[in-house]
């Protein structure tokens, strides 16, 4: 407890006290305390006296000092308190302004009283501790503020007289001094001040700015000085800026042709002009946003654009300080799609276009969409045919429009007899798209001709022309020549198929046997391969049927046993005429004898010795491998041994295509080839990705609007394969979110934008079915 007096007592005898009374007077500008210290001698009652005429010594002692006088009058009336002595010290104050002191004092009375003596009669040391003389003001007032507004300041002075000199520091850089601030004061900061603080932070949008108080009397310092530390903030609009993002056409063509952008046709060359950082921040960052898709550079080349209408572009600089700056421009882009055939159908008729199913004319009907692009795109369309088997294809029309290609063309000379293929090519400035039908023959049940008799068809050939597939109750015999047959044995549910001979023709015909689980019989004493790539087989089945001789001499002819049929394989000879290459058969078991070399491709031994080590080596030696200009031609790749995998490495950029025997080194059109495996795992492990967030996008959307079409592969049709896909058309309404490239979707895409579309139709079907559990 802080005081400014106090009082020390000791009673003694039977009615008498000694007493030292205090009190200090303070000096605050000194931080000085004077203490002022009374003794008294006192009667406590009215029978307490002393006479006494002998001056007697008395002393006080204060923080160590010791004040004393020899001539006090002890003498005392009955219930009288007598001063005897009076001291006064100053004392200095801790630089703080507290201050503990002890107080003391005694007096030689050498009386007897009521029969004792009293000789020397003290009163014990006592401290106290002195109430604190205000010293240096205190801040009261200061807060976190934003650079650039007024800072309001309040302080705890403890004398009007005091003033104060104010300074704010960042680190040990001073920023701005104020002199002469009385008890508040609103410090605003001047630019320079301002840019002070800045370019201490280039890289940080707060600064912590500490303010220091010296309190002042005149000019002589109050105490220490005082300190309090807020955070400086850069405003929000402290941020970079640029100029504009400039933009204009990268596929020539497009630019020289419509003079404007063109959806899935333009890509754009960006860029964000004048950019600059801030306040002394700089800029580390650039970012185009453009059709979905964000290019982190000051210059980019878009994708190819797939929106149409107003299309905005979005550039954003981000400086040192984390602080966004982004403008946006709108551009016209003129929707486009690849010319899409809506309707092609072909039909026989009369010469007026009337259907008639014996008419050797055709009755033509298509119809297209075309993106017009302001009236600067044209369409040329064609309609090609051929007679169905041959290759060459004849134009009968050929024809540029500026309106709808909806129509019909009759086209004259397709005998009743022949069936024809049917193209259409609808070609602007930019694609072509091709559908292709087929003219079947005159179609009748049955047709008579001197020769032979068609069935399903108007008869073309051979005694019996048949339209369509046979069924057979009984046996079939064959004394003659089967020629380029597809025969499988499979389809032999009873009965007996008996060959004398097949010579398979000329082109990939084959004679399967096997697949099957019955025991239908198929029996051929000779038969001769003149063809390339033709093959006899009994694989995988029950089937009992025997080949007594069997003869290759087509180039990539192949005869093969294999699987667990009871048939019996007696000899194969293979020549490859192609090359060279001469195989011995035994069994599924072979050699090949080429330039001299005996190999053994499926690992056998000869002389007993083993060929194994026969193989393919960095394009050195050769087994059943073999190096063909920059590609390799082999019909089997297996991993180093069965505990391996098989790796296919490619550049970072690349990838790997299955395509036909064209191939990328040899050149040419290619077209693409199914990959046929047990499951197409896709690596998905958090070490092989980044920037890794949750799934945002409006699924659902994408789901609902993408476009969806069905189809025939190009080359499939071209080779008289008429099997339907169904899919995407990236031309035409496919999603961006699920785009490879300009070519190619990206199955992983699309399968987790469905899964994510079906968890949220799962989400809205369980509230549906709660809500309909709650009015139940």
């Amino acid at each position: 407890m802080s005081v400014l007096s106090g009082t020390l007592t000791n009673n003694f005898g039977t009615g008498y006290s000694i007493q030292i009374e205090w009190s200090a007077n303070q000096n605050i500008t000194n931080n000085t305390s004077t203490i002022t210290a009374n003794f008294f001698l006192i009667s406590r009652g009215s029978s307490y006296t002393i006479n006494s005429s002998v001056g007697k010594t008395v002393r006080i002692t204060i923080d160590g000092t010791t004040y004393s006088t020899s001539s006090a009058n002890i003498s005392l009336s009955g219930n009288q308190k007598k001063l005897l002595f009076t001291a006064s010290r100053t004392i200095s104050h801790n630089a703080d302004g507290t201050r503990t002191f002890g107080i003391s004092g005694n007096v030689d009375l050498n009386v007897t009283l009521s029969g004792t003596y009293y000789g020397t009669v003290s009163i014990a040391n006592q401290n106290f501790t002195l109430q604190p003389i205000p010293r240096a003001s205190t801040i009261t007032t200061y807060n976190n503020f934003t650079i650039g507004d007024s800072i309001p300041i309040s302080l705890n002075r403890h004398s009007t007289s005091f003033t104060h000199t104010l300074e704010f520091k960042v680190g040990n850089t001073t920023i701005a001094t104020r002199t002469g601030i009385g008890a508040s004061t609103t410090v605003n900061l001047s630019t320079a001040e301002q840019d002070a603080i800045y370019r201490l932070i280039p890289n940080s949008t707060t600064a912590t700015v500490t303010l220091f108080v010296t309190t002042f009397s005149g000019s002589t310092k109050i105490g220490d000085t005082v300190s309090q530390s807020r955070t400086a903030t850069v405003a929000s609009s402290i941020v970079p800026t640029f100029n504009t993002i400039t933009h204009s056409e990268n596929v020539s063509v497009v630019a020289t042709e419509i003079g404007g952008y063109v959806q899935n046709l333009s890509r754009l060359n960006l860029a964000i002009t004048g950019a600059t950082g801030s306040k002394f921040s700089t800029i580390t960052s650039y970012r185009i946003t453009v059709d979905g898709v964000s290019y982190n550079s000051q210059t980019a080349t878009s994708n190819i654009i797939t929106s149409s209408g107003a299309v905005t572009i979005t550039g954003t600089v981000t400086d040192s300080r984390g602080r966004t700056s982004t403008k946006s421009v709108s551009i016209n882009v003129l929707p486009y799609s690849t010319p899409f055939i809506q309707t092609f159908s072909v039909q026989r008729c009369n010469a007026d276009g009337t259907p008639n199913p014996l008419g050797n004319h055709a009755l033509v009907t298509r119809s297209a969409t075309v993106s017009w692009l302001n009236n600067k795109n044209t369409l040329n369309y064609r309609i090609l045919s051929r007679q169905r088997g041959t290759t060459t294809w004849s134009t009968r029309v050929d024809q540029t429009i500026t309106t709808d290609l909806t129509g019909t063309n009759i086209l004259t000379g397709y005998d009743i007899d022949k069936a024809y293929d049917f193209r259409l090519e609808i070609i602007d400035k930019f694609n072509t798209t091709i559908s292709y039908a087929i003219l079947s023959t005159g179609e009748m049940a049955l047709s008579i001709s001197k020769t032979g008799i068609g069935v399903g068809k108007i008869w073309q050939q051979g005694s019996l022309d048949v339209q369509g597939e046979s069924y057979f109750n009984g046996n079939i015999n064959v004394n003659g020549s089967i020629n380029n047959a597809n025969i499988d044995a499979s389809r032999i549910t009873s009965g007996r198929l008996n060959i004398n001979r097949i010579p398979l023709g000329t082109t990939s015909s084959t004679v399967a046997v096997g697949n099957h689980t019955h025991n239908s019989l198929l029996n051929a004493n000779f038969v001769q391969s003149t063809g390339r790539s033709s093959s006899w087989g009994s694989t995988n089945g029950t089937s009992t049927g025997a080949f007594n001789a069997v003869m290759g001499t087509g180039a990539s002819a192949t005869w093969l046993l294999s699987g667990t049929s009871n048939g019996v394989f007696r000899a194969g000879i293979q020549a490859l005429d192609a090359d060279g290459t001469l195989r011995f058969y035994s069994g599924t078991n072979y050699f090949v004898f080429h330039n001299g070399v005996v190999n053994s491709p499926n690992g056998f031994a000869w002389n007993g010795e083993s060929l194994d080590d026969r193989y393919y080596r960095n394009g050195a030696g050769s087994a059943n491998l073999a190096l063909e200009s920059t590609a390799l031609r082999t019909n089997g790749i297996v991993s180093n041994n069965a505990s391996s995998g098989l790796y296919i490495g490619v550049a970072d950029t690349g990838e790997v295509r299955v395509t036909n025997r064209n191939g990328w080194n040899a050149g040419g059109t290619i077209t693409y080839r199914p990959i046929r495996a047990s499951s197409f795992p896709t690596g998905s492990s958090i070490k092989w990705k980044t920037n890794v967030e949750e799934l945002d996008i409006d699924t659902e959307k994408i789901v609902k609007d993408a476009k969806l079409f069905k189809y025939n592969l190009k080359d499939e049709f071209e080779n008289g394969i008429d099997r339907k896909k169904y899919g995407f058309v990236i031309e035409n309404g496919c999603p961006k979110e699920i785009l490879f490239d300009d070519e190619a979707i990206d199955t992983y895409n699309t399968v987790s934008i469905l899964w994510s579309a079906v968890q949220k139709l799962m989400a809205r079907v369980e509230e549906l079915e709660n809500k309909i559990k709650e009015t139940e």
